[in-house]
């Protein structure tokens, strides 16, 4: 219907956005939520943090447990592969990454030796590509357990992936002066989430924008050595537009 939601925290709350109006649309009782994906049968998947946790939340906005993904605090990112009819979820503290079913049936599809996988995207032939966190690697992945270190960028993350219609790939990766910190789940009250750390804010890191072409050759289309990047989108026009962490500029 035109309107947009936004996975927020730091109380797990989805609000929608609509002819300028701002709404509450559900809540997960989570510290965030870290990443929306359409859901097969209406209504969107939402991955939180810092519990592992991932909900279904139908057209109305009533919110329901879909998966608690086994040995899992951090879920970064969502991705529907229409080919297989499943979700990917990329995660954290052990770097796998978890395929699943519409019935919420969660296996491990790719068990990296990274920390934390956050970003994903999926072709049209059902080819998994994830980023890591800690050393900055880009995964293709093609069959369960069955991995390729498609290329290592310098620095320590690989933040956001973005697949063009034409198959080409683009990403965002990052060198930060000092590693980004992530929120760990509260042991004393295991239910609860914990609250974000209130050290002072990072300082700005260094951003990529790279593109792979089908071939698998990367170039390299923008370097800033002032801002680390945060988000990416590709445009109606094909063009990828990027959103840096710190200043707030696209």
């Amino acid at each position: 219907d035109g309107s947009v939601l936004i996975g927020t925290g730091n109380a797990g709350k989805i609000f929608r956005v609509s002819a300028g109006q701002v709404s509450e649309f559900a809540s997960t009782g989570q510290l965030a939520v870290t990443a929306l994906s359409p859901d097969p049968k209406g209504g969107v998947l939402a991955a939180t943090i810092p519990n592992g946790k991932i909900f279904r939340i139908d057209a109305a906005g009533k919110s329901s447990s879909f998966v608690d993904l086994p040995d899992t605090e951090h879920v970064w990112a969502l991705a529907y592969d229409a080919k297989s009819k499943s979700t990917y979820a990329a995660t954290g503290p052990d770097g796998k990454l978890f395929r699943i079913d519409d019935a919420g049936r969660a296996q491990v599809h790719f068990d990296s030796d990274e920390s934390h996988l956050i970003s994903l995207a999926v072709s049209s032939d059902g080819t998994v590509y994830a980023g890591s966190s800690g050393n900055a690697l880009l995964y293709k992945i093609t069959a369960p357990g069955r991995a390729t270190v498609m290329h290592d960028f310098p620095g320590q993350d690989v933040k956001a992936l973005a697949l063009g219609r034409d198959g080409r790939l683009f990403t965002i990766s990052n060198e930060y002066p000092a590693p980004p910190s992530v929120p760990r789940k509260n042991r004393s009250a295991a239910s609860e989430p914990s609250e974000p750390s209130r050290s002072p804010a990072a300082k700005p890191g260094k951003g990529t924008l790279s593109r792979f072409e089908t071939t698998g050759r990367v170039e390299q289309l923008l370097f800033d050595k002032d801002h680390h990047f945060q988000s990416l989108a590709l445009g109606d026009d094909g063009l990828p537009y990027v959103g840096t962490g710190d200043s707030g500029d696209v």
